[in-house]
């Protein structure tokens, strides 16, 4: 393999026999991880490049760029140009969640942007309102709170 390729040769080949499987998936079928297995094994660098998502399962799909030892720059430079020809990478889900967001209503979305604005608010004030009291020891403050004080200790030796 190394004879093909030489210094300046690229070699495409598939990441996976199918689209991108689910954790776990894969554990009976072994045969499946001999796709990447191979450069390893060869001791060649390889960059997975992701072209696409399945229109089926919306899952990426992908392609591996192999080089010659020590020619990583290649793979890199390549799997580059190849993204850049397709889009680059695409979340899973992101048309998921696109399309659960515009389902809510412009009211329902205000009211959710009204009620997260409300917890933040409340949240700093809670916070500003804990250091005040605690670094002028206004009272509020548990800094001289002790629960346990009057409980010996639990190796307490009589003398």
């Amino acid at each position: 393999m190394k004879d093909l390729l030489k210094d300046d040769g690229i070699l495409l080949y598939p990441s996976h026999p199918e689209v991108a499987p689910k954790h776990g998936t894969t554990l009976l079928k072994s045969h499946n991880v001999s796709y990447t297995a191979l450069f390893n094994v060869l001791s060649l660098p390889a960059t997975q490049c992701p072209i696409d998502l399945s229109k089926k399962s919306g899952m990426p799909i992908g392609i591996q760029v192999a080089a010659s030892p020590y020619q990583d720059h290649l793979t890199l430079s390549v799997a580059e140009e190849i993204e850049n020809v397709f889009g680059g990478w695409k979340s899973p889900y992101l048309k998921h969640v696109n399309a659960v967001f515009t389902e809510i209503s412009p009211k329902a979305r205000k009211s959710i942007g009204i009620w997260l604005l409300t917890c933040a608010g409340l949240t700093f004030t809670t916070v500003v309102i804990g250091g005040i009291t605690r670094l002028t020891k206004s009272g509020l403050s548990m800094v001289d709170w002790h629960l346990f004080k009057e409980l010996p200790p639990a190796n307490h030796e009589i003398d």
